[in-house]
């Protein structure tokens, strides 16, 4: 039972850190010319950020199963 239940907290977790996140840097920020224009250090961030979040949306998914 404490197994089980530590899983789903975790997954209850990343969804809310996803879901907080993902306001600020959705996968669409990518594909915009905002992004384009910006430095290499600039968008090095952007996508590393946005890349963990759509892990963490994924992984949300996988600890609920």
């Amino acid at each position: 039972l404490l197994p089980g239940l530590q899983r789903l907290l975790l997954g209850i977790l990343m969804a809310v850190i996803y879901s907080q996140f993902n306001k600020y840097f959705p996968l669409s920020v990518i594909l915009s010319e905002e992004y384009q224009a910006r430095s290499l250090l600039s968008k090095l961030f952007i996508m590393i950020i946005t890349g963990k979040l759509a892990l963490w949306c994924y992984m949300a998914v996988w600890t609920f199963a």
